[in-house]
């Protein structure tokens, strides 16, 4: 059985653990990091706070194991408000490509409608850009060279 879940503080080992095996997504230092904006800094964060309003946090489970997350976290750079970026958006190697990815972004999605939300962003590899562009998200930037050579980043955006 699967289901979508609000993250609990006993699945940030699993969730980590699953980075760690996409290092050109997410580098080591990133994922590990207790620092503002770092990966572990966001789960605790979003577990250890109520923060509803500033971002929520998911997993996806499917015979009681987690195999997948997302999240979402307010933007506090944007001064009009209902701007979000979604983060730490993975999904375990044993399940990848069978819609398990896309169905935490929908649920995401859905969510930040219910609060309103007007614009919500992303970054992402190459790679992935036309995955994103078939759930609506437009390309708004990108960095060349932004984890090394060759290593270029894109920002996608999707407004509601």
């Amino acid at each position: 059985m699967q289901k979508i879940r609000q993250l609990r503080e006993n699945d940030i080992k699993a969730i980590v653990l699953m980075m760690l095996e996409w290092p050109s997504s997410y580098p080591r230092g990133y994922v590990l990091s207790y620092k503002r904006g770092g990966i572990r800094w966001l789960l605790h964060y979003i577990v250890k706070e109520d923060n509803s309003l500033e971002g929520q946090s998911w997993v996806l489970e499917i015979n009681k194991g987690v195999i997948g997350h997302i999240a979402y976290l307010k933007d506090v750079r944007c001064f009009e408000g209902g701007v979000y970026e979604l983060r730490g958006i993975v999904v375990h190697e044993d399940f990848q490509k069978k819609n398990y990815g896309t169905k935490l972004i929908r649920h995401a999605l859905k969510e930040l409608r219910k609060i309103k939300a007007r614009l919500v962003w992303l970054q992402t590899g190459e790679a992935a850009t036309q995955y994103y562009r078939k759930l609506g998200f437009e390309l708004i930037a990108e960095y060349k060279h932004y984890w090394g050579e060759n290593k270029h980043r894109y920002v996608m955006g999707k407004y509601f």
